[in-house]
């Protein structure tokens, strides 16, 4: 699933951004793949941050609406 463009400013803690989406969205009784995109979204939102792992919550509602999972 490919992730929205951003503009990077710290791409460290993208990944534990993206464990935490996944996490939050399993968590929240959401299908495998909106979970994904979650996590896609989470992780992206991080690396705009300044601080390692940061999330904007409203940044990635926003990117869920733009992360498109493909066809298997």
């Amino acid at each position: 699933m490919p992730a929205p463009t951003v503009d990077e400013v710290n791409p460290i803690g993208a990944g534990d951004a993206f464990a935490s989406g996944l996490g939050a969205g399993l968590e929240l009784g959401e299908p495998l793949e909106r979970a994904t995109v979650r996590a896609v979204a989470s992780g992206s939102s991080s690396v705009t941050r300044p601080l390692a792992g940061e999330v904007d919550p409203a940044l990635v509602a926003a990117l869920m609406e733009r992360v498109a999972p493909q066809p298997a």
